[in-house]
């Protein structure tokens, strides 16, 4: 479930290290935002295109030109019930859902290589990356997440990417993290066939050829993994780090 309140106090954030922690999901509710105007007229408009993550979009988009600030204090309640029109976008809508999560980072993606900030562009390319994996994880690893089949994998990476090389990249990124769901879900098999079209698509991953490598030693590989694992999570720096006080 998102959190919107990520923060114990009022915080002003620069906006590109908020964007960052946007590319994560967004963790703004969307009835609680104020923009000036000055954004919505000379960054965008909320996308028609987007009924499901315009407003994700949105504060992304601003974020990569304004810093924000964040008031701790709770301004609205929100209320779910069966009309929600998540339910919607959940159910019938579900290929709008799927194509609105996937545009916003694709989106910030372009936006990022256009301006020139390659950090930006980086992260943006690694949150495509995890909502494909999301996306086509088995329903019992995903998260009120509605879903995509192969195929639409395939049709979606191809109207996006802009090379041969870019495709290949992505899709064997993909592939490694779907083989790691299978392998922390105990379905082996499934794990090693994943990890085996991977290298397929881009031999040179070497973490990959690691995991591979640790599939069959049963125990001892999955002790090995979490503990290099917690060591990575140890390192990662948090958001708050970026951030300035008022």
């Amino acid at each position: 479930m998102l959190n919107f309140a990520p923060f114990d106090s009022d915080v002003i954030l620069r906006g590109r290290a908020f964007l960052t922690r946007l590319l994560h999901g967004c963790c703004v509710a969307a009835p609680a935002a104020i923009a000036r105007r000055e954004c919505y007229e000379k960054v965008s408009m909320f996308p028609a295109h987007m009924p499901y993550a315009g407003d994700w979009y949105l504060w992304c988009a601003f974020a990569f030109h304004y810093d924000a600030a964040y008031v701790a204090e709770p301004m609205v309640i929100r209320r779910l019930h069966d009309r929600n029109m998540t339910k919607f976008f959940e159910g019938e809508g579900r290929r709008t859902h799927v194509a609105n999560m996937l545009e916003v980072p694709w989106q910030m993606k372009y936006q990022a290589e256009a301006a020139g900030f390659k950090d930006i562009a980086k992260l943006c390319h690694e949150a495509v990356i995890g909502e494909y994996i999301a996306q086509l994880s088995p329903a019992s690893m995903q998260t009120a997440r509605p879903g995509m089949t192969w195929e639409e994998f395939e049709t979606s990476l191809h109207g996006y990417t802009r090379s041969r090389t870019e495709a290949t990249n992505i899709r064997a990124k993909v592939l490694a993290g779907l083989g790691d769901h299978y392998y922390w879900e105990s379905h082996l098999a499934q794990a090693s066939e994943h990890y085996r079209r991977a290298l397929q698509e881009s031999p040179w991953m070497p973490s990959i050829y690691a995991k591979y490598a640790l599939l069959w030693t049963g125990s001892l590989g999955g002790y090995l993994r979490g503990g290099l694992g917690a060591i990575r999570r140890g390192s990662a720096a948090p958001l708050a780090n970026a951030s300035r006080s008022s």
